[in-house]
């Protein structure tokens, strides 16, 4: 299994790109990076700004099919990865949980797809996803449907239900994230 790191997002509400942002004297991207490191033998940054993270030293991928969201950051990921399982993360959860990370992992086999769900709401970019997601990504690519819900839907996919969570990650701090200034004075807090 490998790790991917999505960040090509915009960060349009939060005014400059976020993943450099840092937490604790450390940017996002690279807290992420170093977890993902402990865990896969390789980890990919999707990422349509490559120089912002080629200190990293991690392979960088562009988006394949251009403003597409997550699910086309995800698309990129899994074309690029050269195993069939990869733990897909957004770049800006600066409290990943290493043991949900381990939790997902451990319990994806025989699944196209495993996504937690916390207070009642399914987490995306904290799941495993698997090549055989890859043709129904490019269905909803070429037919503009963006909506990972869909996704998870569309695949046989496992969710992990909030019972299980909260025995690995108490608060569920894995999926606190930073869309905006706000986000982030918070979080940094």
């Amino acid at each position: 299994m490998n790790g991917i790191i999505l960040a090509g997002g915009k960060s349009s509400r939060f005014g400059e790109n976020k993943a450099l942002a840092k937490i604790e004297d450390q940017p996002l991207i690279e807290r992420t990076a170093f977890l993902l490191g402990q865990f896969f033998p390789k980890v990919y940054i999707i990422a349509n700004t490559p120089d912002d993270y080629q200190y990293l030293g991690l392979e960088i991928r562009a988006d394949i099919i251009k403003d597409r969201g997550p699910l086309g950051g995800i698309h990129a990921g899994l074309t690029a990865s050269t195993d069939f399982s990869n733990f897909v993360t957004a770049c800006d959860m600066p409290f990943l949980n290493q043991d949900l990370v381990r939790y997902l992992s451990v319990n994806s086999a025989g699944f196209d797809l495993v996504v937690p769900r916390f207070f009642g709401r399914l987490q995306p970019l904290c799941a495993v996803y698997s090549k055989a997601c890859l043709p129904q990504i490019e269905r909803q690519l070429a037919e503009g449907d963006l909506r990972l819900t869909g996704l998870i839907e569309a695949v046989h996919s496992k969710v992990i239900e909030e019972d299980e969570i909260t025995a690995i990650d108490h608060t569920g701090r894995s999926f606190a994230n930073i869309n905006t200034r706000e986000d982030y004075a918070a979080i940094s807090r």
